[in-house]
């Protein structure tokens, strides 16, 4: 098989998978709107627990897999199902001592104490909200990111599943409030709880479930079309970053790092990230899996006309839809004037303060962000803890000093997502045995992703 219809099978389930994850997550929902009106409403939370189950072992499935996949409407779909099931075992037990239609001057029949369309219509707009508010804090995405590093950092496939799954969930947002504000309106404006009619049974059953097929055919139609365009119209082959191998050095002298206006003349970077202040030590070469130190230095030399007092490699990013790699190194120097008389001088000496302040001002490059927030959050995490998340020391939230002069000698492998995945669950974190417990769930088997 050639690398070009390697790469083009690759994008193909790229975009198949962003379709089947969708079509069956909206696919439970529409299920659970049509059996509910015929599963007693007292055994009815048996089948919402199955298809969580199913949404859950997607969930874990898609994160074992060797080409990535992007499970955050999965994950998204298995939180709204547990809550909905939450919801309803409530209301249940509280429906056997507790008179609900007292809200309404109404007949109250017992054998059905709730409506699961709107149930699972306003859990959904709320949780597919909060997916929203938190974008990529939310642990899905967290552990994820653990794994094969930030959308920018994981090229083509990484920036279609980032604008892709966040409109999903306004599309799950959006549906889910004008589903549970009609239903809403007609339970309090018509409804009336003897029995289910044949106007109950269409806004209850019929409505919802119609909603989430079409959505579901919308999203086919669409990802069929972008398929199409990036597959068989042979844009795929123009990408930047097609078919090649980016190296990046960082450059650290004492307590500062160096960086430079951005290089117009590299096209692949403007294309790929946004502009910024980034290291000028960055270059492109032919497409290879490994790449040695003693090959970075050399490549390193010519850049800058220099040679690092030491280098050492920090960790890589694949590509897998456009099979193309970053492969990220640290420099360290004695001198800073060894670099300011260097081909790739004329640059700025950052301290910490003035990463964070740049930060804070988007006057940085995002990969440059992601690359020293990865080397901090990793020496914090394995100065804090052990490999299962448990404390070194025996002081709640304790910090360690992080010093960019430390990082030289510090002996942490930057490329062990385990480190993030502690970061994000660890002893100092709530209910942290029960979080990890789930992530040990998801991420089991993803070892060997890289």
């Amino acid at each position: 098989m050639t690398t070009t219809r390697k790469r083009k099978e690759r994008l193909s389930i790229g975009f198949m998978g962003l379709w089947r994850t969708w079509a069956i997550t909206l696919g439970v929902f529409a299920l659970l709107v049509v059996l509910s009106p015929f599963i007693s409403k007292k055994w009815f939370p048996l089948p919402v627990f199955i298809l969580q189950g199913i949404l859950l072992a997607l969930s874990r499935n898609q994160s074992k897999l060797n080409i990535p996949r992007c499970y955050r409407i999965s994950a998204c779909g298995a939180m709204i199902c547990f809550i909905s099931l939450v919801v309803m075992i409530v209301i249940n037990v509280v429906n056997s001592t507790w008179d609900f239609m007292i809200l309404k001057d109404q007949p109250h029949n017992v054998h059905i104490p709730y409506i699961t369309a709107l149930i699972l219509s306003t859990v959904s707009a709320v949780v597919a909200g909060w997916y929203l508010l938190f974008d990529r804090k939310v642990p899905t995405c967290k552990l994820c990111v653990s794994i094969h590093g930030e959308h920018f950092e994981s090229g083509f496939l990484g920036k279609i599943y980032s604008t892709e799954s966040r409109y999903q969930l306004q599309l799950i947002c959006l549906l889910s409030t004008a589903i549970a504000g009609v239903d809403w309106w007609y339970y309090y404006k018509y409804y009336i709880n003897v029995n289910l009619n044949s106007p109950d049974f269409f806004f209850f059953s019929i409505m919802p479930a119609a909603v989430y097929i079409l959505a579901i055919v919308y999203l086919g139609i669409r990802y069929y079309n972008m398929w199409s365009y990036y597959c068989n119209n042979e844009v795929l082959e123009s990408e930047a970053g097609a078919f090649v191998t980016r190296l990046r050095y960082l450059i650290f002298s004492g307590d500062t790092v160096y960086i430079s206006n951005p290089d117009n003349d590299l096209l692949i970077d403007q294309l790929l990230e946004k502009s910024g202040m980034d290291t000028p030590a960055r270059t492109v070469i032919k497409y290879t899996d490994r790449y040695s130190l003693e090959d970075a230095e050399e490549k390193f030399e010519k850049i800058a006309g220099v040679k690092p007092d030491k280098i050492r490699f920090a960790y890589m990013n694949r590509d897998y839809a456009t099979m193309s790699n970053i492969f990220h190194y640290l420099t360290f120097f004695d001198s800073p004037e060894t670099i300011d008389n260097s081909k790739i001088g004329g640059g700025e000496w950052l301290t910490l303060g003035k990463i964070h302040e740049y930060g804070r001002e988007g006057r940085i490059s995002e990969i440059f962000n992601s690359e020293m927030r990865r080397i901090y959050t990793i020496a914090i995490t394995w100065k804090t803890y052990t490999p299962t998340g448990k404390r070194l020391y025996e002081i709640k939230n304790y910090k360690p000093t992080f010093r960019i002069r430390d990082i030289r000698n510090w002996d942490v492998d930057y490329n062990d997502f385990k480190w993030l995945a502690v970061a994000n669950v660890n002893q100092d974190k709530p209910f942290y045995r029960l979080r990890r417990l789930w992530q040990r769930y998801i991420k089991d088997g993803v070892q060997d992703v890289k």
